[in-house]
């Protein structure tokens, strides 16, 4: 098999993973995941920067060796951190481009299909089963599934009623994480929750503004990856979490003050022992008649 002898420019990666696993969605709780194809290959767009020689090189290479992309070749990449490693890549069909030049340079982009590397455990989890790396909290984009249904009317407003109890939360989260973080990130994802068919446990900040843990899992094809910066990795997915019900007591002071004092109610009036006791029968009537 021929080697392609030039390497990508390790900033222009963006990388994901074909998904291993498929699923049912259910109505209340988390889906239902099982593993359905072992180590799938993967994608990376990836860019080269290439001087009139190279250029000629990397068009006689795809025409000669590749045969227009219908045959793999071997190229060096930096997928799992900053080494580069040997993968067997093909070029995929109407993904390669050329951008403007550059002087008297060539900006070339295209999609790699990858063969699998299989991941070995470098160790034992410090936590089994519970992902200690904690999303940025700036990137959360929270949805709830539906747990109403309506009925439309040919006058006046729909009927609703609850149909689903505990529907289970979607959350967009990314992190961003340094070469050895990623490689333990890929290691606990492929290895420990095997490829997103088993739930993990997380911290995440979404009922309360506080970090609380949650039961998630990775929802298949929603895992990527692309350079951040040098020696960083972006990685984005989406989580399906279960459902955590929420504090009658927390909610009841929040409608309670709120509206009378807005954000400084937390500050006002402090958690205590016995909060809903407390605050609503003694510290707010305190207040109201200082």
């Amino acid at each position: 098999m021929t080697k392609f002898a030039i390497t990508p420019s390790s900033a222009s990666y963006s990388f994901s993973e074909r998904a291993e696993t498929i699923g049912a969605v259910l109505q209340g709780g988390l889906g239902k995941y099982r593993q359905a194809v072992k180590n799938p290959s993967a994608v990376v767009s990836v860019s080269w920067t290439f001087d009139v020689g190279g250029y000629n090189y990397f068009k006689a290479f795809y025409a000669t060796y590749s045969k227009s992309g219908s045959l793999p070749f071997e190229i060096d990449l930096a997928i799992d951190g900053t080494a580069l490693e040997e993968y067997t890549a093909y070029f995929i069909d109407n993904s390669i481009s050329t951008g403007a030049r550059s002087g008297t340079d060539y900006v070339v982009s295209a999609n790699l299909e990858l063969k699998a590397k299989p991941l070995t455990a470098s160790g034992t989890p410090s936590t089994p089963y519970k992902l200690d790396y904690i999303p940025n909290q700036a990137s959360y984009v929270i949805n709830t599934r539906q747990e109403t249904i309506a009925i439309p009317l040919e006058g006046g407003t729909s009927r609703y009623r609850k149909d689903i109890i505990d529907a289970a939360t979607i959350a967009n989260v990314s992190w961003v994480l340094n070469t050895t973080e990623y490689a333990d990130f890929r290691e606990f994802y492929k290895l420990t929750t095997a490829a997103g068919t088993t739930s993990f446990k997380i911290d995440l900040a979404i009922n309360y503004g506080t970090l609380e843990e949650y039961d998630a899992r990775i929802i298949p094809d929603s895992l990527s990856t692309s350079r951040y910066a040098d020696g960083f990795f972006r990685v984005q997915a989406q989580l399906e979490l279960n459902a955590k019900p929420r504090d009658t007591d927390t909610d009841l002071i929040a409608l309670v003050l709120y509206p009378e004092y807005g954000g400084n109610y937390a500050t006002l009036f402090p958690p205590s022992e016995n909060d809903i006791d407390i605050i609503i029968n003694t510290d707010f009537p305190s207040y109201l008649n200082e």
